[in-house]
């Protein structure tokens, strides 16, 4: 495969099938919020995408790594994904894929505006912290979260 042949709309509508998009806060740390966007993908073929796709968005300004993800279940050998870490490069994934995106557009604009209000905070704020626990709470998260369809502003727990 060429990175020709790959385009935004393509890359939106993988990112819209077999990606998750989410931001979320770490309550060990002071640095604010975090984000993070994934693409996961199988076998060798779905490796080879996924390093097209991270070729094509490094043209774009686009940052991402692809990584191997051992499976538990030996019935399955390995998989792999794509990631998106740093703050601005999650935007400029989501300002790219936006105008191309059916069933995560909601996820990627509720994503970047939470990250336009929140992602250069140096501490946490108390109005940060406030959206995160609304965000938590409001009703049918859960079970969102549990589906993964939905950015979810993640709680995470301390490690320790």
């Amino acid at each position: 495969m060429l990175v020709g042949e790959i385009g935004l709309a393509y890359i939106a509508g993988f990112f819209d099938g077999e990606g998750c998009v989410r931001a979320y806060t770490r309550p060990d740390r002071f640095t604010g919020c975090h984000s993070r966007i994934q693409i996961a993908q199988s076998g060798e073929r779905g490796r080879i995408v996924l390093q097209e796709i991270s070729r094509f968005l490094l043209t774009h300004g686009v940052i991402s790594q692809v990584h191997v993800h051992k499976y538990k279940n030996p019935k399955y050998l390995y998989g792999w994904y794509l990631q998106i870490s740093r703050i601005e490069c999650v935007k400029q994934f989501i300002r790219l894929v936006m105008p191309y995106l059916l069933v995560k557009k909601v996820e990627a604009q509720d994503t970047l505006r939470f990250l336009s209000m929140f992602g250069a905070v140096g501490r946490k704020s108390a109005a940060l912290r406030r959206v995160l626990q609304d965000a938590w709470n409001r009703p049918g998260a859960r079970e969102n979260r549990l589906r993964g369809t939905y950015v979810g502003w993640e709680k995470r727990h301390a490690r320790g």
